[in-house]
């Protein structure tokens, strides 16, 4: 696929919603996922200071992002109640969210609130999340307590244990 493609992919998950609840919210459902822009992420990302954030990009074309998902997901079983937050943004085409990404998530076990792009530029969101990233998925992209960027990791991660180090040492800081 190429860059173009992948760029207005990740771009219209994160139109798909807006929401000034924080990821995880017990209200929050399945079906709720919300169109964000770049901005809003980053506004998200701000309202949980005080928590590590592991912001992870995927698609549902991605066999990489689906293979890494169930790691990802036991990061918020592991970490959840101690000040970690995950948020899954897809970066699918808007129009496949309910016959694709839905789905897809229910399949992965995926419980809560996630997101796809919503920009109205290509480049807007990859470049809103880190200037030096390709745009290539999956991605994760993991905050501080204070919501500063510590690490962008591109490609499948194959071992929860080194995410989960990385998490485990930001929580302790």
């Amino acid at each position: 696929m190429s860059r173009s493609l992948i760029i207005s992919a990740v771009l219209l998950c994160l139109a798909a919603g807006t929401s000034k609840s924080r990821p995880g919210n017990a209200e929050d459902s399945l079906s709720s996922v919300k169109p964000v822009s770049v901005a809003e992420l980053k506004s998200i990302i701000h309202t949980d200071s005080g928590h590590v954030v592991l912001v992870n990009v995927w698609a549902t074309w991605c066999k990489w992002c689906k293979e890494e998902m169930p790691d990802i997901l036991k990061l918020r079983e592991k970490f959840g109640k101690r000040g970690f937050r995950l948020v899954l943004v897809s970066a699918d085409d808007l129009d496949i969210l309910e016959s694709e990404v839905k789905p897809t998530l229910h399949n992965l076990g995926v419980g809560f609130p996630s997101y796809i792009v919503n920009e109205p530029e290509e480049d807007a969101f990859i470049n809103g999340m880190n200037k030096n990233w390709s745009g290539a998925l999956p991605t994760s992209f993991i905050y501080d307590k204070n919501g500063n960027l510590v690490e962008t990791l591109v490609g499948e991660q194959e071992s929860e244990k080194l995410l989960a180090d990385k998490i485990q040492q930001l929580l302790n800081k």
